[in-house]
């Protein structure tokens, strides 16, 4: 199951280059459809995502920061009240599609109101999809020549101990409820943090994880934190498309049957997989999945 760092990085690269891609198409001065001139850039105001902010803040140590994007619930201000907090990991690719996806599901109430908190990264594209590589991995392999990897351990700490209590100090959150969601390696990095820190989140939404990582690390992770527990009070939901490479399918029934195995009482775990769904289709339709399934 072991993908090589070339590997990893296209298949990191992928949700960014989409990302990058639109914002390209966006440009000032460029033909708009069935017209014959540039539209002078004058013309144009930026497209912002309503109730919404980013900020930086400073990595580890002073290093690079974070570019975090910020999501408020309908209503928030003027209020008193405290909202649960979901953590979207790929912020830069992922939070305005994610934000409007959520704000759709909570037009029927079919969800409750969330504040969501996306992280993301500074500088040019080819920093960020390093950065995102060494974050969400959590052991460095041998086969990675490209890309420095085994990060995840720093940047859990990172979440757990800079960027939460800051949200915590900033805005009116419910600090018992907190959610994180990633995809691909994020989702990884999901399960990771669940066996790692699991006092930090309460749901976990992990979409397409690479289980694969480092000859399927993920499964040692899960059966060390299962030894001498009887309880996990979680609600975890677990994805991935059915059109997937199968370095993706492949190791994700033996992982959810694994989990199901423990018999964890108050355990709600889920784990599905989407029926057409690509590895870049899946991110959608698992996002809107997991919360309606992790916030029931």
């Amino acid at each position: 199951m072991t993908l090589s760092g070339t590997r990893c990085a296209r298949l990191s690269a992928s949700a960014l280059g989409l990302t990058v891609a639109l914002a390209a198409c966006g440009t000032a001065g460029q033909r708009p459809p069935g017209g014959s001139a540039a539209v002078p850039a004058t013309r144009h105001a930026p497209v912002t995502l309503p109730d919404a902010h980013t900020f930086v803040l400073p990595g580890p140590g002073g290093g690079d920061g974070y570019r975090i994007y910020v999501a408020l619930p309908r209503g928030y201000d003027g209020g008193s009240r405290r909202y649960p907090v979901l953590y979207l990991l790929d912020g830069d690719s992922g939070f305005a599609l994610a934000t409007q996806a959520y704000r759709l599901l909570r037009v029927d109430e079919a969800m409750p109101d969330l504040l969501i908190v996306g992280i993301g990264y500074e500088g040019a594209g080819g920093e960020r999809r390093a950065r995102r590589i060494l974050d969400l991995t959590p052991t460095r392999t041998a086969s990675d020549s490209a890309s420095a990897t085994g990060g995840s351990a720093a940047f859990l700490s990172f979440v757990a101990e800079a960027l939460v209590p800051t949200i915590d100090s900033l805005y009116r959150t419910d600090p018992g409820d907190r959610a994180i969601m990633g995809h691909s390696l994020g989702g990884l990095f999901a399960l990771y943090a669940l066996f790692e820190r699991p006092d930090v989140f309460r749901r976990y939404i992990a979409s397409s994880p690479s289980l694969w990582w480092d000859e399927g690390v993920v499964f040692r992770y899960e059966s060390l934190f299962a030894r001498g527990r009887t309880s996990l009070p979680k609600s975890v939901f677990m994805s991935v498309g059915a059109e997937e490479a199968a370095d993706m399918r492949e190791p994700f029934r033996p992982f959810a049957d694994s989990v199901r195995a423990r018999r964890y009482p108050d355990l709600a775990f889920t784990a599905v997989v989407l029926p057409g769904e690509t590895h870049l289709t899946a991110f959608a339709t698992s996002f809107q999945r997991g919360l309606r399934t992790v916030y029931p």
